[in-house]
């Protein structure tokens, strides 16, 4: 959901040449655009409001992210900051279908693809 801005920002930490990172990232984009398929993603306000950038490219990222609401394909959920949360998030997951899901931790990648576990 990220602009190449915020994608670059994102790897700043890596030693590597991230040109073609960032341009894969951007390729995977493109099948949001499939109306046959549906997405979901749900996201903590923090997670949005990172000062990952400059003002102005942090406001181009969340007109990203506002844009893409508008595809009748997707939808986006944002977690609030205010009110309590007992547990903060640990992991991210992915589900593609139900055939495929993913878990990044902070210790690797779990690929599931058998549907009772997903």
């Amino acid at each position: 959901l990220s602009t190449p801005e915020y994608i670059r920002a994102s790897l700043a930490h890596s030693p590597a040449d991230v040109a073609k990172t960032i341009a894969r990232k951007l390729e995977r984009q493109e099948v949001l655009y499939d109306t046959k398929k549906r997405f979901t993603f749900i996201l903590t306000e923090q997670a949005v409001r990172w000062p990952l950038l400059p003002s102005a490219a942090m406001a181009m990222q969340i007109d990203r992210l506002a844009s893409l609401t508008h595809l009748p394909n997707v939808k986006l959920g944002v977690i609030p900051i205010a009110g309590y949360k007992p547990m903060a998030p640990m992991d991210t997951f992915t589900v593609y279908d139900n055939t495929l899901a993913t878990v990044e931790n902070t210790t690797g990648v779990v690929i599931l693809r058998d549907p009772r576990d997903i």
